[in-house]
């Protein structure tokens, strides 16, 4: 008899703690918008976080940060985001070629070449930010994340520049 009770009152005090620890994460977004939520965890290239009504998921590239806070959230969560001004912009004029029309020569080697640089660059500098946070280095987990969103917008300007002289098409093994 004495057991039970026991282990009810270590149940009941751990889940006390629990409750009165309860600090709120602020995940900061590249684009300027924040969630806050008592909980997240990794899965896969997603951070994934409770929200009212259930959890929500957000690829791991689009995070800024994330920072704990000391805020009780008492149940209640808060999703912010950026207000926007609506921006007229001007139309742009498409040049559309067909492969036929197309005068330039793509160097497709050239692309997959550079292409494969900057992924062997990616994989040095998840590396080098892998062991600055299991170091807890914070400069150097920055630098390390700052040279992954850099090599993140090249990879990007590539791809794009590419498929625009390729009439919109990317080679099947681009990502590959």
């Amino acid at each position: 008899m004495k057991k039970p009770v026991l282990i009810f009152f270590i149940l009941l005090l751990s889940f006390i703690g629990a409750a009165a620890g309860n600090a709120a994460h602020v995940i900061l977004l590249k684009n300027g918008g924040w969630f806050m939520t008592p909980l997240y965890w990794e899965e896969d290239r997603f951070i994934k976080f409770y929200i009212p009504g259930g959890t929500m998921g957000i690829e791991k590239n689009s995070v800024w940060k994330i920072k704990r806070s000391t805020i009780d959230l008492d149940g209640i969560y808060e999703v912010k985001t950026p207000e926007k001004q609506p921006v007229e912009a001007e139309p742009k004029a498409e040049k559309i070629l067909s492969p036929q029309e197309s005068h330039e020569k793509i160097d497709l080697k050239a692309y997959q070449d550079k292409m494969a640089a900057l992924k062997a660059e990616a994989n040095e500098t998840r590396a080098r930010l892998r062991e600055a946070i299991k170091n807890k280095d914070r400069d150097a987990e920055a630098k390390a994340a700052e040279d992954r969103r850099k090599i993140s917008d090249e990879t990007r300007k590539l791809t794009e520049e590419l498929k625009e002289k390729n009439n919109g098409k990317l080679p099947v093994d681009w990502y590959d």
